[in-house]
């Protein structure tokens, strides 16, 4: 199956949303983003 979607969209998609990205490792990252005004946790 193909995919859709590439990270790179995908992160930048998150990215406007208002996550940022707390660290990475390799391909994994980790992301934090506010949600009325409180800090959520990693994704």
């Amino acid at each position: 199956m193909p995919k859709l979607y590439s990270a790179r969209e995908v992160l930048k998609t998150f990215q406007r949303a208002g996550f940022n990205i707390v660290s990475q490792k390799g391909s994994h990252i980790k992301l934090k983003g506010v949600k009325d005004g409180r800090i959520s946790r990693d994704i």
